[in-house]
């Protein structure tokens, strides 16, 4: 099996070597490596020259953006396999092999593996082990650099749709579902996904909830219509997070503001249990942090957390104790089932992370904070 890995850039001298050397070092793996290039002048040629040998084909001219550059591509692409690395990204070692395997004992179209989220001081978390199938038609439910595709549904379906300018890789994923391709998910790392660009911001969520409509079935309209609306709000609602997080750094006023308004919703005492330390964690004790608002206990389920260190402190397993703190759940996908989990314990005093994302994006909007 060859396998066709394509990376497009731009101006990205600062972090397209770590993704070249990422992919030439793979080991047991019939590969070529492609990179399109829109035309950088910050040094980027250069550096593809300097790999020169290791790169199969490359090119440099200018384009109609992202998906456009994508498409050409797929279209140089000779393997019987598709992956596209993003020119921040990097692959983890040797992965192919055990690719290779998965198509071969599956006989699936799309290979759907895991990725590292990467932040600014290292990993922050991972992304979701397995989802609903039928997701698909709320969200794009699987990791567009971890996904590894056969190229004949390029050839049999056409490529990415180029009035999508952030979200084509949703739109194209969606409409191969839909065309009865079959998906494997596997539970393995294979790629380091670096956070931030463009896809976190607003004309991406506006994109995905236009493709979402787009692509619903009628005979799934009144049953799913909630769920990609509510998906969207709580989408809106993270860019306030980021926004107020910004302002609040700086504008004294805003910040015991909304101190005032968290310590009411947080049954303040003297700190607050973390019950999670992946990437809403990260976020939550940001915010807390800059408030001047105390984190107490750290806890995860996670077994190989437990016992480390974050944030100055110890991972500890969930387990509960009386001392009248409010426990925050900052888990990103499974809250509702760590909810029942705390529950359980017979912890009454906590709150949602969703919930206090919620509390800061009414704040942000009656400050009139835009996005």
């Amino acid at each position: 099996m060859r396998f066709s890995i394509i990376t497009v850039c731009l101006n990205s001298v600062h972090t397209l070597e770590k993704t070249i050397q990422s992919v030439i070092s793979q080991e047991n793996v019939e590969l070529e490596f492609i990179i399109v290039d829109g035309g950088s002048e910050d040094g980027t040629l250069d550096l593809i020259k300097k790999y020169g040998k290791k790169i199969t084909k490359w090119i440099s001219e200018p384009d109609q953006g992202l998906y456009d550059a994508m498409n050409k591509g797929v279209h140089m692409a000779t393997g019987d396999v598709i992956s596209f690395l993003n020119s921040n990204d990097w692959y983890e070692e040797n992965i192919f092999p055990f690719i290779e395997s998965v198509f071969s004992q599956s006989g699936c179209d799309m290979v759907a593996a895991r990725q590292a989220l990467i932040g600014d001081k290292g990993i922050v978390g991972y992304s979701v082990k397995e989802r609903v199938e039928e997701d698909i038609y709320v969200d794009m439910i699987y990791s567009h650099p971890a996904l590894f595709v056969k190229k004949r549904l390029f050839l049999e379906h056409g490529g990415f749709d180029l009035q999508y300018k952030i979200c084509a890789d949703y739109d194209w994923t969606l409409r191969m579902y839909i065309q009865g391709a079959k998906i494997k998910s596997v539970d393995f790392v294979t790629t380091n996904f670096t956070l931030g660009g463009l896809s976190s911001g607003r004309m991406c969520i506006e994109e995905r909830k236009k493709i979402s409509l787009r692509h619903l079935p009628l005979d799934r309209k009144a049953q799913r219509i909630d769920d990609i609306n509510a998906l969207y709000q709580k989408s809106m609602d993270t860019l306030y997070l980021d926004k107020v997080t910004k302002l609040i750094k700086t504008c004294k006023r805003e910040r015991n503001e909304l101190k005032m308004v968290l310590e009411k919703k947080l049954e303040w005492t003297c700190c607050c249990h973390l019950f999670g330390t992946g990437l809403r964690a990260h976020e939550c004790a940001d915010i807390l942090n800059i408030l001047g608002m105390k984190v107490g206990k750290i806890f995860d389920n996670n077994v190989l957390k437990q016992g480390t260190e974050w944030l100055g402190k110890i991972i500890e397993k969930p387990a509960y104790f009386e001392d009248g703190y409010t426990w925050v759940i900052t888990t990103t996908f499974y809250e509702k089932e760590v909810e029942k989990q705390v529950k359980a314990m017979g912890i009454r005093k906590y709150v949602l992370f969703s919930e206090i994302i919620r509390i800061i994006s009414d704040f942000a909007v009656k400050k009139n904070i835009s996005i």
